[in-house]
């Protein structure tokens, strides 16, 4: 998928209570494409809050050309 012209694309790495509340901000000024957590529910109950994010359940699906990853606790 496309990150629209100028927006930064961020992948990001957990699903707890950080990723929870950080995703959603800062899909309001960036494109958040991904959500990985070893726990797929949790990757899919943030990623799909945000239109065109996507749940992963392991770190050998991280989208290679993201331009930020950030790593939650």
């Amino acid at each position: 998928m496309a990150a629209e012209a100028g927006r930064i694309t961020i992948s990001i790495i957990g699903a707890g209570n950080v990723a929870t509340h950080l995703a959603p901000a800062l899909a309001q000024v960036a494109e958040v494409r991904q959500v990985v957590s070893r726990h797929i529910e949790s990757a899919d109950a943030i990623a799909s809050k945000i239109d065109g994010c996507t749940p992963e359940a392991s770190l050998s699906g991280l989208l290679p050309d993201s331009h930020l990853y950030i790593i939650t606790a």
